[in-house]
């Protein structure tokens, strides 16, 4: 399996998630939703912004 980035869709709480096969998204949390609000929508990251 894949690793990508993810940001929950309601509140943007980052994940770290892998990727399966039929492209859905296996997170680090018990139910598979955000631990921040319980949303189960998320957004794959495509770039970083920062300070340097």
């Amino acid at each position: 399996m894949d690793w990508e980035f993810v940001t929950c869709e309601e509140c943007g709480q980052p994940y770290s998630v892998r990727v399966r096969e039929d492209g859905t998204y296996v997170l680090p949390t018990d139910a598979g939703e955000c631990e921040r609000c319980g949303c189960t929508e998320f957004s794959r990251v495509t770039g970083v912004v920062g300070d340097d």
